[in-house]
């Protein structure tokens, strides 16, 4: 009885897990030159955090998406409706970031980070002497 407990308790985990949407990340090169993609579904939270403070932020329907402000680098995006499409501008540090937003059926919520570059840094190696 005991195992099937735990493998009713496993499929369930692994079940929800499948449906989880991972964390989406952009790249604010990126969104200088093309739109970054934004998912929103009515009755679930949408999420964009920012590598930095925004400076202020536009979407051309506020009847399609309504943003929030969650903290000067955090924005909340929501919907009252089932379907449609927006576009966005988002700008931080002097950067204009752009986004199309897109109001479909779904059953999760989505959290998006913008970074600033896909440079990595890492440590420097101490240089040699000669």
């Amino acid at each position: 009885m005991k195992h099937v407990l735990f493998l009713a308790a496993f499929l369930t985990l692994v079940g929800a897990s499948a449906l989880a949407q991972p964390l989406q990340v952009y790249y604010a090169d990126d969104l200088e030159r093309q739109p970054g993609v934004i998912h929103v579904t009515k009755g679930f939270n949408t999420i964009i955090q920012f590598y930095d403070r925004f400076d202020s932020y536009t979407v051309t329907k506020g009847e399609v998406v309504q943003v929030q402000e969650l903290d000067p680098s955090t924005l909340w995006l929501y919907t009252t409706q089932s379907q449609g499409i927006t576009g966005m501008t988002v700008m931080v540090g002097g950067r204009v970031l752009q986004f199309t937003v897109i109001v479909r059926p779904g059953d999760y919520n989505r959290t998006y980070r913008v970074e600033p570059s896909r440079t990595v840094y890492g440590p420097v190696a101490p240089a040699q002497s000669a």
